[in-house]
């Protein structure tokens, strides 16, 4: 099972809410309009964000993390200096990051961290 940060915070939290989260989708109720107002909010600080770095590329979010991984591995290696929701793994920990700058020289990291 691969976890991500807000999974990883859920389990430290509360471990039925991530069993549920995981394996029984359909238990949990959809969020309220207070959650729904703070998704909103945090797409438009990753606007903003985006903003602050241009001519970067985004890496466009699906529940197929590996093909996350592997777009962020193409645009790394294709010399893109920013890159929007970059996605890595290690150990079985999914990280996305919001804006994931590239500077200096590239160090062969390739096989640690993908």
């Amino acid at each position: 099972m691969n976890l991500s940060k807000s999974l990883y915070t859920k389990g430290i939290q509360c471990q039925k809410a991530l069993c549920l989260k995981k394996y029984n989708k359909e238990v949990l109720t959809p969020p309220d309009e207070t959650a729904l107002a703070r998704f909103e909010t945090g797409n438009e600080v990753g606007d903003l964000a985006c903003e602050l770095f241009p001519n970067g590329r985004e890496i466009v979010y699906t529940t197929n993390f590996d093909e996350m991984i592997k777009q962020t591995r193409k645009y790394i290696e294709d010399g893109i200096k920013y890159i929007y929701e970059a996605t890595f793994s290690f150990n079985h920990i999914t990280v996305s990051v919001e804006i994931l700058k590239i500077q200096g020289i590239y160090l062969n990291i390739k096989s640690k961290f993908y």
